[in-house]
């Protein structure tokens, strides 16, 4: 900036809060440019098991970085994340950890990166030129801009520090609550099986295996289910005395008593409510014949030539 908004003559140059400062001369305006950095976000964004680097229209074809923008105003930085992901990928985000603040001084900003997972299809906005999918054990980080954030994100992955902090004690951490037509009567089937009911509230029960959680929510209008719409599978050191003391209790039992090729030997009791109960215990020999060849690939390196957004000053670049 040369020249002053306020009144238009030359700014001069001064020495305020000890820094130099571009000022207006003409005491009565008084006008001082203070060159605040720009706020950016940006984001190490995992999608299919993998870290996607994107290249903006206008970079060399080896140039690529994470998505990162510019804040919109009145939106949090976590707000700022998730709408770049939206509109550069196509894809729905959730943040999973801060990794931290990083000064870009080249161009005069300060950014704010976050840990982010992604899921939907990949569709790239219009200022992006390209999208590459790559396993994070081989991207590598660069020095300037974002690259100290994907460093940070590489770091944590293989320290094995937790990416998302747990807010609860691990066996409250995923509960599933399941709709039944009478609660007693699913309870009782519950606790048949070994299930303990620690909380009882007139139409809710709590029930625990061990320090996993399970609700129970009666619900008097829901119609029992055709078919079953799933399982829960509880994992046992004794499969076989499990499955025997089923069957003299007498409940039916869907799939029968076997080993299994995903490496479980397990069985399947008919639910009251739809859902039925998995009892399983792993094999002995846990690596079985032909399991490696069936088993799925995720994160595999992908590229996809399409048009994404990325703003063409974006500190996101990596040679």
């Amino acid at each position: 900036m040369k020249f002053c908004p306020e009144c238009g003559k030359p700014l001069a140059h001064a020495f305020i809060d000890g820094r130099p400062r571009k000022v207006c001369p003409d005491s009565l305006c008084g006008y001082i440019y203070w060159n605040n950095p720009t706020p950016v976000v940006a984001g190490v964004v995992e999608w299919n098991g993998g870290v996607i680097l994107v290249r903006s229209r206008g970079w060399p074809q080896r140039f690529f970085g994470i998505v990162a923008g510019f804040l919109e105003a009145g939106e949090t930085p976590e707000e700022g994340i998730l709408r770049e992901v939206a509109e550069e990928l196509g894809l729905t985000g959730r943040i999973v950890d801060f990794l931290g603040h990083y000064d870009f001084p080249e161009k005069n900003q300060t950014i704010a990166a976050f840990h982010v997972r992604a899921e939907g299809t990949l569709v790239l906005g219009h200022e992006i030129a390209e999208a590459k999918v790559l396993p994070p054990e081989q991207v590598k980080p660069w020095n300037a801009g974002t690259g100290p954030a994907v460093k940070e994100f590489l770091r944590r992955r293989t320290k094995g520090d937790a990416m998302e902090k747990r807010v609860v004690s691990p066996g409250e951490q995923l509960v599933f609550a399941l709709y039944v037509r009478d609660v007693e009567t699913s309870c009782r089937f519950f606790q048949d099986l070994g299930f303990h009911v620690s909380r009882r509230d007139g139409p809710f029960a709590e029930l625990r295996w061990e320090d996993s959680l399970l609700f129970v929510v009666e619900r008097h209008e829901l119609s029992p289910p055709a078919q079953p719409v799933g399982n829960i599978r509880v994992m046992v050191s004794d499969v076989d005395a499990v499955y025997k003391k089923v069957q003299e209790l007498g409940y039916a039992i869907v799939t029968p008593l076997e080993d299994r090729y995903y490496g479980l030997r397990d069985f399947i009791i008919k639910g009251p409510d739809g859902v039925d109960v998995r009892f399983a215990a792993p094999l002995s020999t846990a690596t079985k014949e032909g399991e490696a060849e069936s088993a799925p690939v995720c994160g595999k390196a992908s590229t996809h030539p399409t048009s994404t957004p990325q703003r063409s000053n974006d500190p996101h670049r990596k040679g």
